[in-house]
């Protein structure tokens, strides 16, 4: 190690992931939009002024109390941010970076069967296009037993209907409106 470095973070960080060019610190508790919003602080290192605030992350749907920044997952040009499991909706939202050298919203992903108390999102892991999602306190197997849920395709829409092949319940046919009358993983165009 060859020189150390501090930073002082404008809200209270409670995670933090790094790249080659980025420290992001996310803050649930950030005021920056409303009131316990959250946010995701994106650092940049300067060669005279060491890290400084480049840009400041929040999903589009904000509100307050998300509590936004709870989880945080970062794997080379994707970011995994989610909100509190206290939020309405329970989600986990996808940034990527764009060759700007900015982030923004790509994917965002509701829990479909999590309920508020089995904090769905509060670990994250990304691997390429992957993210894992933790849900610590699920009770599918017993009492707290846990889950983990696995989503793919989190850039991409083969189908070109505009929803994200992570999230839409048919990825390989064209259905922007997503019907499904009977309430199956699957969409109408799509059923078995």
């Amino acid at each position: 190690m060859d020189r150390t470095t501090k930073t002082s973070p404008l809200d209270p960080v409670n995670a933090t992931v790094f790249n080659d060019s980025n420290i992001m610190l996310s803050s649930r508790a950030s005021n920056s939009h409303s009131s316990e919003a959250g946010a995701v602080y994106v650092y940049t290192e300067h060669p005279t002024d060491g890290w400084q605030v480049a840009e400041i992350l929040f999903p589009g749907n904000i509100k307050t109390w998300d509590n936004f920044g709870a989880g945080i997952a970062l794997s080379g040009n994707i970011l995994a941010v989610s909100n509190s499991p206290a939020s309405d909706p329970i989600s986990v939202y996808i940034f990527e970076k764009g060759n700007d050298g900015f982030w923004r919203e790509q994917n965002k992903i509701n829990a479909h069967d999590a309920g508020g108390n089995e904090s769905y999102g509060d670990v994250l892991s990304i691997d390429g296009d992957t993210v894992m999602i933790g849900a610590p306190l699920d009770d599918d197997n017993g009492e707290n037993s846990g889950a983990v849920y696995f989503y793919t395709g989190l850039l991409s829409d083969l189908d070109l209907d505009g929803i994200k092949d992570a999230i839409d319940n048919c990825p390989a046919q064209y259905n922007p409106g997503q019907e499904h009358e009977d309430g199956d993983a699957y969409g109408d165009v799509c059923e078995p």
